[in-house]
C-alpha cells in the first residue's frame, strides 16, 4: 500500500485536550485485527509504513469526544480514521471512517464526493475541499457528542452530520486504519423497510410532478400562438436523450466544483457559496427526482396534448354560453376527458419511476451512505455485487408486485371516468 501517514492525535472529554501520544512510543495503543508490524515512532511521529499491520486503536474507550490529528499524506496515499467501531467484526465494515487520502491523485479521480478526504466514508461528503497538496501537513478534528458528528479539517469546518439522519452509523471506538486497499462499503443496512420507504419517497413526488406539469405543458401547447410547431418539436428532445446522458449531463449541473446550478445560484445571490448537492441525503434524493423528471415529462406532455386535442370545441363554447369561468370548464370538461389519457400516464411514470436504474447509477449509486437506495437500486446491488441472487430475485417481484398493485388502483379509479355518451 502507498501510504506513509504520520499521525499525531488528541482527544478530549472536557474542554482541554489531553495528549493520546507521548511522542516517544504506541504506549496506550494497540493493534486490532492484525499485528501492528506497519507502525512504529519516528522522530516524534507515528508512521505507517504500509502492508496489512492492522488498525491502531486506543486502548481507552471514549463516549463522547473530540480527537484532533495531524497528518501528512503523501502522493496518492490513502488512509482514515475510524471512530465508534466495535472490537470485534470487521471494523472496516462496522465502523465509521473518516477519510484521509491525496484527493488529487489520479488512482483518486473517479472516487464519489462522499469518499474524499473528511468525508465520513460512503455516508457523509465534506461541504468543501479544505485538504492541503499532498506532502504538507493538515489537522483535522472530529468532534463526537451525542447523535452529532462534526469534522474540521484545516480550520474549516466541512461536515455536520446527525447520526439519526444516516442508519449507517455505528457505535463504538475510535481507530486509525491500515487497510491494503480501499474500505468496501458494506456498512449494515438497520431495516429491510428503507427501501420501500426510499423508493416512494422518490416515486411518489416525480409521478405527481410529472403528472401535474405533464398537464400545464400540454395546457400550453395547446393554445395558439407564434412558433408553437416548433416548441412542440423541442419539448421532445429532453424525452430523446438516453437516461445514463441525461444521468450525465445533470451530473455536470450538480457539480459541487464547478456546476451550473451553483453557479446560478450564486450570481442571483440566493447562497453565497457552491454547495454538493449530490453529497447531502436530502438533496441528493431531490436531485434524482429533478433529474428523472426533467427526462419523462416530454412523454406525459405529449400524451395528454394529443387528449387535448380530441375533446369537441362545441363542449367549451356551451360552457362558456352558460357563463362557466375558465377553472370550471377544465374541471368539468377538461379533466373528465383526460381520465383516461391521465390512466395511461400514471401507469408509466409509476412503473418508470420504480424501476429507475440509470440515473442513480451515474449521479449517487444509491449514496451518500443508502440515502438514494431505492428497490431497483438495491436489487442491483444484491444479484450483481453481493451475487445473492436469491435476495434479488425477491426484490424484483417485490417491485412487480408493487408496480401491479399501484396499477389495479389507477385503473379501478380512473379507467370509466372519461366515458361520455354520443
Amino acid at each position: 500500500m502507498r501510504v506513509l501517514a504520520c499521525l499525531l492525535a488528541l482527544v478530549s472529554q472536557a474542554d482541554d485536550l489531553t495528549p493520546l501520544f507521548n511522542g516517544k512510543d504506541l504506549t496506550g495503543w494497540e493493534a486490532v485485527s492484525g499485528s501492528g508490524d506497519c507502525w512504529e515512532v519516528r522522530d516524534g511521529k507515528i508512521v505507517c509504513k504500509g502492508g496489512k499491520g492492522g488498525w491502531l486503536c486506543t486502548k481507552e474507550e471514549y463516549g463522547d469526544f473530540e480527537i484532533e490529528v495531524e497528518y501528512n499524506c503523501p502522493k496518492d496515499g490513502n488512509s482514515g480514521v475510524f471512530i465508534r467501531a466495535p472490537r470485534e467484526g470487521h471494523t472496516s465494515k462496522l465502523g465509521m471512517e473518516i477519510q484521509l487520502l491525496d484527493d488529487d491523485a489520479k488512482i483518486h479521480e473517479k472516487i464519489k464526493p462522499f469518499q474524499h478526504t473528511a468525508s465520513i466514508y460512503g455516508v457523509v461528503a465534506p461541504s468543501k475541499a479544505a485538504q492541503k497538496p499532498a506532502g504538507e501537513w493538515n489537522t483535522i478534528r472530529i468532534r463526537c457528542k451525542g447523535d452529532q458528528v462534526t469534522i474540521t479539517l484545516n480550520g474549516e469546518k466541512v461536515v455536520d452530520a446527525n447520526m439519526n439522519d444516516h442508519e449507517e452509523l455505528k457505535k463504538g471506538d475510535k481507530f486509525m486504519e491500515n487497510e491494503s486497499q480501499h474500505v468496501p462499503k458494506g456498512l449494515k443496512e438497520k431495516i429491510l423497510q428503507r427501501f420501500p420507504k426510499l423508493t416512494a419517497e422518490f416515486t411518489a413526488p416525480a409521478v405527481v410532478l410529472v403528472v401535474v406539469l405533464g398537464i400545464l405543458v400540454a395546457l400550453l401547447l395547446n393554445e395558439p400562438f407564434p412558433g408553437r410547431g416548433l416548441v412542440r418539436t423541442m419539448m421532445l428532445v429532453p424525452w430523446a436523450i438516453p437516461p445514463v446522458v441525461n444521468g450525465l449531463m445533470w451530473q455536470w449541473i450538480y457539480d459541487s466544483n464547478v456546476g451550473a446550478l451553483n453557479g446560478l445560484l450564486v450570481t442571483v445571490g440566493l447562497t453565497h457559496e457552491y454547495q454538493g448537492w449530490l453529497s447531502d441525503p436530502t438533496y441528493a434524493l431531490l436531485a434524482l427526482v429533478s433529474a428523472h423528471v426533467w427526462n419523462l415529462l416530454p412523454l406525459a406532455a405529449i400524451l395528454l396534448l394529443a387528449a387535448l386535442q380530441g375533446i369537441p370545441s362545441d363542449l367549451y363554447d356551451a360552457g362558456r354560453v352558460d357563463g362557466c369561468s375558465a377553472w370550471n370548464l377544465f374541471v368539468h370538461v377538461t379533466l373528465p376527458w383526460l381520465a383516461q389519457p391521465l390512466l395511461v400516464v400514471l401507469v408509466l411514470q409509476t412503473v418508470y419511476a420504480i424501476r429507475v436504474f440509470d440515473v442513480i447509477y451515474v449521479l449517487t449509486a444509491g449514496g451518500p451512505g443508502t440515502s438514494t437506495t431505492t428497490l431497483t437500486w438495491k436489487t442491483f446491488l444484491e444479484t450483481f455485487q453481493n451475487l445473492d441472487f436469491g435476495l434479488g430475485n425477491a426484490y424484483a417481484y417485490t417491485i412487480s408486485l408493487i408496480t401491479l398493485g399501484l396499477a389495479l388502483i389507477y385503473f379501478r379509479t380512473l379507467y370509466r371516468r372519461g366515458e361520455f355518451e354520443t
